[in-house]
């Protein structure tokens, strides 16, 4: 009703520092239940909810010393680990952890303990954790706790004594995957493995890993190493050059796929929307598959996507023009509309070519029957392609009309 409220109301508020001491933002987690759990300052120039960690400018110092940081999930997990003498302890600012804070870590440690949540979430949200760290170039750990603990909980039930032997005897990545409950059982757990090795960007700590996955499954490393160049997506080099040679039309149709994988990550909204039109082992473009297939996956476990994906999955080069292209729409729907008519008229512009040799065929072949088929249908391709395109032309010129109005209404 336009009367101002206070953006923290019901909240207990904790103070965001930056490495330096400054105090960029506030944190606000709800008392009690309720939506969203967690609340942050709006962002500015000097500060990104995906590049701060909770605790920093405290950690700091005993980040360098250990040479290992500890991250939690919340900020009362900090503020009670740190009171009982473990200082080197972190946590994001209630949203999953990102390339940025990775970076940051980086700056101090060359090691990071995940120690999240004993529930089934922690152990979702180590798994999702893993592979940032990965991808960033630090050595991940796990330190596991009682089912359905948190380290506060563990704090107050057995003692500090008892959260350090936990960070002590946390497992690579290797032990903790292999021997995590999947529903589809070992093989299950042998994929996660090969996926989160695929995000590691370090050859030499790769090839360790590889050597302990081989020890502990009986698995050939080679095969491990067949695995992951497959998860990344590396193409051979027939396919690098039947990418070369392919027809001009296949760069617009690329960049459709990519635009529609884009919106959805930026607006998840649609993604409900692409994924009733769009079916990713249809689409052509290995980046754009690749996050359409990270996108569908955070929808079903109800997770709301961040950019992060697009590092997570080996493509944030593919992308970073189009995050330049798209950063002033206003209208996404529209975008999509548009997307979504050039790849049909992509898809038609194929089919026609493909009947057209099949109708040079036929002609050699003089056979009659055969070719007045393929002409007819023909005909009712190329039908469908202008349909597509007189309603693309109507659709433009409506934008362009309410653009001017729009522009006319400002003025």
């Amino acid at each position: 009703n336009g009367t101002p409220y206070d953006r923290f109301r019901s909240r207990i508020q904790f103070p965001i520092q930056d490495p330096s001491g400054r105090i960029v933002g506030f944190g606000g987690r709800i008392f009690g239940d309720g939506e969203p759990k967690y609340l942050n300052s709006p962002e500015t120039s000097l500060f990104k909810k995906s590049d701060s960690l909770y605790g920093i400018h405290q950690a700091r110092r005993d980040l360098r010393d250990e040479s290992v940081g500890i991250l939690v999930e919340g900020y009362t997990d900090v503020i009670s680990l740190f009171q009982s003498g473990i200082r080197n302890v972190v946590a994001p600012l209630g949203t999953a952890l990102t390339p940025g804070h990775v970076r940051l870590l980086r700056n101090y440690s060359d090691r990071i303990v995940l120690l999240f949540d004993g529930d089934e979430a922690g152990m979702r949200a180590t798994l999702r954790s893993l592979e940032v760290v990965m991808a960033g170039g630090l050595t991940p750990l796990v330190a596991s706790l009682p089912g359905g603990q948190d380290p506060d909980d563990l704090l107050r039930a057995e003692g500090v004594d008892a959260v350090r032997t936990r960070i002590t005897n946390a497992e690579t990545i290797v032990p903790f995957v292999l021997e995590h409950p999947f529903a589809g059982g070992r093989e299950e757990a042998l994929r996660t493995l090969v996926r989160l090795l695929a995000a590691s960007r370090d050859e030499i700590r790769l090839s360790l890993f590889v050597q302990e996955a081989a020890r502990k499954s009986g698995i050939r490393e080679e095969i491990f190493h067949k695995e992951i160049d497959r998860a990344r997506g590396r193409e051979t080099k027939a396919q690098v050059a039947k990418v070369v040679h392919a027809p001009k039309i296949r760069r617009r149709l690329i960049d459709a796929q990519r635009g529609i994988a884009y919106l959805g990550l930026e607006n998840p909204n649609l993604i409900p929307v692409i994924r009733r039109v769009v079916k990713p082992d249809e689409v052509h473009d290995v980046p754009a598959r690749k996050l359409l297939r990270a996108l569908f996956e955070c929808h079903d476990n109800g997770e709301q996507p961040t950019s992060s994906l697009l590092t997570l999955q080996g493509v944030d080069e593919a992308f970073s023009q189009i995050g330049v292209e798209n950063e002033e729409i206003e209208d996404p729907l529209h975008i999509l509309q548009d997307y979504i008519a050039c790849i049909h008229e992509e898809e038609i512009e194929v089919a026609v070519k493909d009947l057209n040799e099949q109708i040079r065929d036929a002609e050699e072949r003089n056979d009659t029957e055969a070719l007045m088929e393929l002409l007819k249908k023909r005909t009712q391709v190329s039908a469908k392609k202008k349909k597509i395109a007189y309603a693309y032309r109507v659709h433009s010129r409506a934008e362009e009309t309410a653009s001017g109005e729009r522009s006319e209404s400002t003025l």
